[in-house]
C-alpha cells in the first residue's frame, strides 16, 4: 500500500492511503507523543433511519438503532472487548452521533496489537436474541438517565420544536419503545449496510511507527470478508422551512429555570466548500456576539440574565443546522427578549472588523492548538474526511471570510421568525424543598 505524505498548513504530515475493501486511512506520525489515538469510524449515525431495501428502495428501521448497534459491537463470543484494551493499558470507547458513529482506543504502548483489534471488533459482529434482550435493558436504564438530564431534554424539545420531519429531532438513543423492536437480524443489516469500508475512515495519531501501523491494518482487514460496496449516499430530509411550534415549556427537576433560544437554519449549500464557509461564519459570528469578553455577554451579564452556563454554538450537517443560545436563568423570557433585542443592535450596528480579526485569531488559536491532541485531530480529520472537507480548507476559508459574511448570517439566520424556545421550569415539590435536581448519567 502506498501512503501519499501531505503537508498541511502548519507544517505537518499527514499520511493518506486506501486499505483493502476500500477502507481510508489517515495518519498524523507525532515523533514526541507518549501516547497515540485511533479511531475507526462510519458515516452512519442516528439520522439514518432508513436502511436500503434494494432497488434504490429505503425502509424504515426502529429509531435508535445506530446507537444500539455502538453498543452491541463491544460485545462478541469472547466476552467484552474493552477488557481486551485495558488488559494491555489501553482505554476504549465510542459514541453516535448525528451523521457518524466512532469506536477509538489511546495508549502508550502496544498500538500495533490495538489496532487490529479495533479493526476486528468493528467489522465481525456477533448478535443473539439473549444478548440483544440483556442490552435492550442496559439502553432503556440508558434512556431514562437521559430523560433525567436537564441538558437533554431541553435541548432534544428544542430541536423538537424547530424540526417536524427531519430525523435530527430524534432522540439519538431512541425510545424504550423503539428499542424494544429492535433485533440481531435488523442488527446484521444494518451493519452490512453501513459498516462497509467504503463508507468508513481509519485515523491514527500521536506516537507510534506509521510503516508498522500500515502494515497491520492493511494486513488485518485483507483478512476480513466484504462484499462489494459503496459509500453511504444520505439522502437529504425535505424540512418545511416554518417552525413546528414557538415554544415549549415543561416543569422539571431543576433548581432554576433552564432555558434555549433555537434558530432553524434554511438553504443549506450541497457544496462542501460553500457549506464550511456558512458553517464557519455562523461560528464566528456567535464568538463576536456572545464570547464573554463580548460587550453584548457583559450587557446580559451584568443584567442578572445569565451566568457562566451561558452558552452559544451552531451545530450543522449536509442537510440540517441550527444556532442554539441559553443556559440557566431566573428569568427565562426577559433573557429570551434580551437576546432578540441584542441582535437586532447587532444588525443595526454591522460587524466590528477589530472585532472580526479577533474572533478569527482565536478560531486559528484553536486550530493549532488542536494539533497538540491526537484525539482532537483524528476527530477533527473523520470529520472533515465524511464532509469533503480538509484541514487546509478550513484555515483557506477562515482567511477568506469578511465581516459582510458573519453580517450575512445576522440577517438570513438568526431572526426571530426562524426561532423557537424551549424551556425547563422547576417542579413546584423542588421549588418547595430544597432546590436539588436529579443527577443525570454520562452520555455515551
Amino acid at each position: 500500500m502506498q501512503l501519499a505524505p501531505m503537508k498541511n498548513a502548519i507544517g505537518e504530515t499527514l499520511l493518506r492511503g486506501e486499505l483493502p475493501h476500500g477502507l481510508t486511512l489517515l495518519m498524523n506520525p507525532r515523533p514526541g507523543f507518549s501516547r497515540a489515538f485511533g479511531m475507526l469510524a462510519t458515516h452512519y449515525g442516528s439520522l439514518d433511519s432508513r436502511v436500503p431495501a434494494g432497488g434504490g428502495a429505503l425502509e424504515a428501521v426502529p429509531d435508535g438503532i445506530a446507537h444500539f448497534l455502538e453498543h452491541k459491537l463491544f460485545e462478541d463470543q469472547a466476552g467484552d472487548v474493552s477488557l481486551r484494551f485495558s488488559q494491555r493499558g489501553a482505554s476504549c470507547n465510542a459514541g453516535t452521533e448525528f451523521g457518524k458513529t466512532s469506536y477509538h482506543f489511546s495508549c502508550a504502548s502496544l498500538l500495533e496489537e490495538n489496532l487490529e483489534t479495533l479493526i476486528r471488533f468493528v467489522y465481525d459482529p456477533w448478535f443473539t436474541k439473549e444478548s440483544v434482550a440483556k442490552e435492550q435493558g442496559i439502553i432503556e436504564q440508558e434512556i431514562r438517565m437521559y430523560d433525567d438530564d436537564p441538558d437533554w431534554v431541553v435541548f432534544f424539545n428544542l430541536l423538537e420544536s424547530l424540526y417536524s420531519r427531519h430525523p435530527v429531532r430524534i432522540n439519538i438513543a431512541g425510545t424504550v419503545q423503539s428499542i424494544r423492536q429492535i433485533t440481531p437480524e435488523l442488527l446484521y443489516r444494518c451493519h452490512k449496510s453501513f459498516y462497509h469500508p467504503r463508507n468508513m475512515v481509519l485515523v491514527v495519531a500521536g506516537g507510534f511507527d506509521a510503516a508498522g501501523a500500515a502494515e497491520v491494518a492493511e494486513r488485518t482487514m485483507a483478512a476480513l470478508p466484504f462484499e462489494a460496496g459503496a459509500a453511504w449516499q444520505r439522502p437529504r430530509c425535505e424540512e418545511p422551512a416554518a417552525i413546528l411550534r414557538k415554544r415549549h415549556e415543561q416543569p422539571f427537576s431543576v433548581a432554576r429555570p433552564q432555558v434555549a433560544l433555537g434558530f432553524k437554519d434554511l438553504d443549506l449549500p450541497t457544496d462542501p466548500k460553500a457549506w464550511l464557509r456558512r458553517d464557519l461564519a455562523s461560528r464566528l459570528l456567535l464568538d463576536v456576539l456572545f464570547s464573554s469578553s463580548s460587550r453584548h455577554h457583559a450587557r446580559l451579564y451584568e443584567a442578572g440574565l445569565i451566568d457562566d452556563s451561558f452558552d452559544a454554538s451552531y451545530s450543522g450537517e449536509h442537510d440540517f443546522g441550527f444556532t442554539i443560545l441559553g443556559g440557566e436563568s431566573d428569568d427565562p423570557d426577559a433573557l429570551v427578549a434580551a437576546l432578540f433585542e441584542t441582535l437586532a443592535r447587532a444588525r443595526a450596528q454591522g460587524v466590528a472588523a477589530a472585532d472580526f480579526e479577533l474572533a478569527r485569531n482565536r478560531f486559528l488559536g484553536r486550530y493549532v492548538r488542536a494539533f497538540n491532541s491526537a484525539e482532537s485531530l483524528a476527530s477533527a480529520l473523520v470529520s472533515g474526511h465524511f464532509r469533503g472537507i480538509g484541514l487546509d480548507d478550513i484555515v483557506e476559508t477562515a482567511m477568506a471570510l469578511e465581516p459582510a459574511d458573519l453580517a450575512g448570517r445576522l440577517t438570513d439566520h438568526l431572526r426571530e421568525e426562524q426561532s423557537a424556545v424551549s424551556i425547563l421550569t422547576p417542579k413546584d415539590d423542588d421549588a418547595a424543598g430544597d432546590g436539588e435536581g436529579d443527577d443525570a448519567g454520562d452520555d455515551d
